[in-house]
């Protein structure tokens, strides 16, 4: 008789063991917070890099830091110090190009990577690249152009720094060998500069089957008024709280 109730009472401690267990947490999104234009001013960087990514650090959460090589190439060490230490953090840096401009070409305003050429283009990259290695001692593996604005130049410029393995915002059905983070239409700011956690929450509920969040953000602007810092940590908030894995361009496509 023992013979048979050992193996019932095995299945029945398995099986309460089993009922007792927490249930699987529904994963979150994955989500990459784009945020651009990290060049030196104020003194450092401007207020409104250093309040995100105090709150960032706090937190916990991971993002980018899009650098613009001229804006930067004049500023003092304390400046390099503060990216190194937002890349020891985990923070990835990207190349945000050179200028950050809109040149003229016969006449016409372009932007720094659309309307100018290869060499022009090429020299961007490569001024930024150079100038991360010197300074930071980092080699970009990422990329995203000022205002989102490239052309066919673009590319072919891209292919020749093959460290540059990844892509931001590159246009639908442009032709390339980078790994592409496509723009969706959930982003931080409406308009650009502008955080709304009420817009975001809508486009994030229509965008649901995206595989990825990249969003895009200008944490200069988020100072005045003071609102604009509280919409942006909402919507941190709000993703948190969706279980949202916050990654880096890099460990995305690891």
């Amino acid at each position: 008789m023992r013979r048979f109730l050992l193996p019932i009472a095995t299945f029945l401690l398995l099986f309460f063991a089993c009922q007792a267990k927490e249930p699987a947490t529904t994963e979150g999104p994955e989500v990459i917070l784009k945020l651009d234009d990290a060049w030196y001013e104020d003194g450092l960087l401007h207020p409104g890099w250093l309040q995100t990514f105090d709150y960032l650090n706090e937190r916990d959460i991971t993002a980018t830091i899009g650098i613009v090589g001229e804006r930067m190439q004049d500023a003092p060490p304390a400046y390099y110090d503060w990216l190194r230490d937002q890349a020891d953090r985990g923070h990835e840096i990207w190349n945000h190009g050179w200028c950050h401009c809109k040149p003229t070409v016969n006449g016409e305003e372009v932007r720094e990577f659309r309307g100018t050429s290869y060499d022009y283009q090429l020299s961007h990259l490569q001024q930024t690249q150079q100038l991360a290695k010197e300074k930071l001692g980092l080699e970009l593996t990422t990329f995203g152009a000022p205002y989102n604005a490239v052309d066919s130049n673009t590319s072919r410029a891209l292919a020749q720094l093959p460290e540059i393995g990844i892509w931001l915002y590159p246009p639908a059905g442009t032709s390339t060998e980078l790994k592409a983070l496509p723009r969706t239409p959930v982003n931080i700011e409406y308009p650009v500069h502008q955080p709304d956690f009420a817009s975001f929450l809508k486009h994030y509920q229509e965008n649901q089957d995206e595989p990825v969040f990249v969003i895009q953000g200008h944490p200069r602007s988020w100072v005045e008024p003071e609102s604009r810092m509280v919409e942006f940590q909402k919507i941190v908030e709000f993703l948190v709280e969706e279980g949202a894995d916050f990654v880096t361009p890099a460990e995305y496509f690891e």
